[in-house]
C-alpha cells in the first residue's frame, strides 16, 4: 500500500491557535438547544481561554450573521467561526466559508445531526 504524499506531516497545516471565535447560533435549530444561553457559551469558551461572541439568528438571518463573521475573520478579528445548529445550519455557514481559509467549528444542536454523527462529534 502506498502512502498518500498529500497527507505527509510536512504537508499538513500548522496547528491552529484559537483565542477568538464568533458563534452563530441558529434560533430555530432542533429542540435540543432550548436550554443553551449565549452567555453560557461565552463563559464555556472563556474557561478555555477563548474569547467568544454569539449572534443568535434564524432563517435568512443565519447566512447574514455568518457573512458578517466571515468579514471579521478576514480582518483577523476572529480565528474560527462556530455554528450552533443542525445539518441545515452547518450547510448554510459552510457555504459562506467555502473557498476561504476560515475554519469552521460545530456545536451540534439540530434534531437529527447527521453531519455531527458522521463526523463522530458528541
Amino acid at each position: 500500500m502506498t502512502e498518500d504524499p498529500s497527507l505527509a506531516p510536512s504537508s499538513l497545516p500548522p496547528p491552529l491557535t484559537v483565542t477568538r471565535v464568533s458563534i452563530v447560533l441558529n434560533s430555530g435549530a432542533g429542540a435540543s438547544h432550548q436550554h443553551i444561553q449565549p452567555d453560557d457559551l461565552v463563559a464555556a469558551f472563556a474557561r478555555h481561554g477563548v474569547q467568544a461572541d454569539v449572534a443568535v439568528a434564524g432563517g435568512k438571518r443565519l447566512r447574514a450573521a455568518a457573512t458578517a463573521a466571515l468579514e471579521r475573520a478576514t480582518r483577523q478579528e476572529i480565528d474560527v467561526l462556530v455554528v450552533g445548529g443542525g445539518d441545515g445550519s452547518i450547510r448554510t455557514v459552510a457555504s459562506v466559508l467555502a473557498d476561504t481559509a476560515t475554519p469552521l467549528g460545530i456545536i451540534p444542536l439540530g434534531t437529527l445531526n447527521h453531519f455531527a454523527k458522521d463526523s463522530a462529534l458528541p
